[in-house]
């Protein structure tokens, strides 16, 4: 978090506030905070209660005041001085968008390694006419690398947290699909952080069965008709690698609303078909 909050005393650009809403079960985020001069620019708040992502996402949202939203996560820093500057001038130039994003920097914590989280411009395409698109890749990426203005009143929802950005990117372009791109990237986002959402849900059975069929369920009206084999594919691809075989072990990952018949289909294929077969459900899937 020294990282973030001094690449956001850096910036060019001073016309904000920082809404700091804190989890932590001690005073670690309070103390430290203390050794930052924002000239009463920080409202810090500690949670009552640990509300977890996305909730303390939320509660952050909430209190801001700002015309603009620009979530950024503790571990997550700006590229260089001017790059608020640049975010705000994303929204500033394109009065049409409610939400702008820009490719970012990851930074793997283990070792430090980056790569480049990027999108092509036929994905930007594909983007702009059909938002459900990032249900099978996110190219949008993590909320960092977003801005949004506050008067669209969505907010993350807090049954997800594995496609919880996904979901609020859907929602918020099924509102007004026009948006916004800078085509540099602005800030630098962590991965591989052993505290990170990812490594919590990434594999996890319960968590991938539910979210996955949870946002399906949601979007399956927007899919186009054409397209809709991809979108089985990426539903399918956890029920084929969690050997799922009964809708008891669906209802048991919290997902209770209907299933949808082919996944129904894939369940009992998995009753019979050995492991080795799996690749050719992947196949069928996409026919």
């Amino acid at each position: 978090m020294q990282k973030t909050l001094k690449s956001i005393g850096n910036q060019t650009f001073q016309d904000y506030e920082i809404i700091l809403t804190d989890d932590t079960p001690d005073d670690a985020v309070k103390n430290l905070i203390e050794t930052f001069n924002f000239h009463n620019r920080l409202k810090y708040f500690k949670n009552k209660e640990k509300l977890g992502s996305p909730e303390n996402w939320n509660e952050a949202v909430r209190r801001a005041r700002g015309e603009y939203i620009k979530i950024m996560h503790h571990d997550d820093w700006f590229v260089d001085e001017n790059s608020l500057e640049k975010f705000v001038k994303i929204l500033d130039d394109n009065g049409d968008a409610d939400f702008g994003f820009c490719p970012s920097i990851v930074q793997s914590a283990k070792d430090e390694k980056t790569r480049i989280h990027d999108v092509t411009p036929t994905q930007l395409a594909l983007l702009k006419n059909e938002p459900t698109a990032i249900f099978y890749g996110n190219i949008i990426g993590s909320p960092s690398a977003t801005i949004y203005r506050r008067e669209v009143n969505i907010f993350f929802d807090k049954n997800l947290k594995w496609l919880v950005d996904i979901d609020f990117y859907i929602r918020i372009l099924g509102q007004n699909s026009p948006f916004a791109f800078y085509p540099q990237p602005l800030m630098v986002t962590t991965t591989d952080a052993e505290h990170s959402v990812t490594n919590d849900c990434i594999n996890h059975k319960e968590v991938e069965i539910f979210e996955y069929l949870y946002l399906f369920h949601r979007i399956k009206d927007d899919i186009p008709s054409k397209r809709m084999n991809k979108y089985r594919a990426t539903l399918g691809d956890p029920i084929i690698r969690h050997r799922i075989k009964s809708l008891r072990e669906i209802r048991d990952c919290g997902y209770h609303a209907a299933v949808p018949e082919f996944i129904k289909l894939l369940i009992q294929l998995n009753k019979f078909l050995p492991p080795s077969y799996r690749k050719i459900l992947h196949i069928i899937m996409r026919v």
